[in-house]
């Protein structure tokens, strides 16, 4: 599934790439998830650790003294703590595999970038937009039992503030705040193979991007 997601999403950035008329830049670096987004204490959290981040961003300019319309896609995959998962929320003592966020955050807004030297440029931004999140299936293994949890995917809105510099016009280095919203998720179990009643966790999600990447 991770690879199939990673697949698509190069895939879209390619295409995009291939017709955009705007400045575009691509990227990637780690996700660092914040507060109750990595914490493992109940339902509400997220049990989220350090992962990855993958994304492209375009660039259309809106007057000569630096504003800029910045828009941009990032694909977020953070792996779940899933055994702390497992032993606080389900069945402790359970064996478990997979488990992960994966966060798509497509926003927009507006950037500001200036020159500092002749080779450094330092920009800003804040962005709006919608993030699409999955949290990936689980599957337990107690004794002779098999416990599949499987979960749906959400819409929420997001927003990002941020900074970072652009070093001959090529090298960019970000850095993010990160609001991915706080999605419900629903969730149904199937007991080696049966279905059991559905249930909702919900976790409020911020993360930090530091990114390494090209402007082209």
């Amino acid at each position: 599934m991770k690879k199939f997601i990673v697949l698509v999403f190069f895939l879209v950035l390619i295409t995009i790439s291939t017709f955009a008329q705007s400045p575009f830049n691509i990227h990637g670096g780690i996700s660092i998830p914040l507060g109750d987004f990595s914490e493992t204490e109940n339902i509400e959290n997220g049990y989220a650790k350090i992962g990855f981040v993958l994304g492209f961003t375009f660039d259309k300019p809106i007057t000569d003294i630096g504003l800029s319309w910045h828009t941009c896609a990032n694909l977020l995959y953070n792996p779940l703590e899933s055994d702390d998962l497992v032993d606080d929320i389900f069945i402790e003592g359970a064996d478990s595999k997979g488990g992960a966020w994966i966060n798509i955050p497509i926003l927009t807004g507006i950037r500001y970038q200036t020159d500092i030297t002749e080779t450094i440029a330092l920009y800003m931004l804040g962005i709006v937009g919608v993030n699409i999140c999955k949290e990936m299936n689980i599957r337990l293994e107690w004794h002779s039992e098999i416990l599949d949890l499987n979960h749906n995917t959400v819409v929420a809105f997001g927003y990002a503030i941020g900074a970072g510099l652009v070093i001959s016009k090529k090298v960019n280095f970000g850095i993010r705040y990160l609001g991915l919203g706080e999605p419900e998720i629903e969730y149904e179990w199937e007991l080696n193979g049966r279905r059991m009643p559905e249930g909702k966790r919900k976790a409020k999600m911020f993360s930090i991007l530091i990114t390494l990447g090209y402007d082209f």
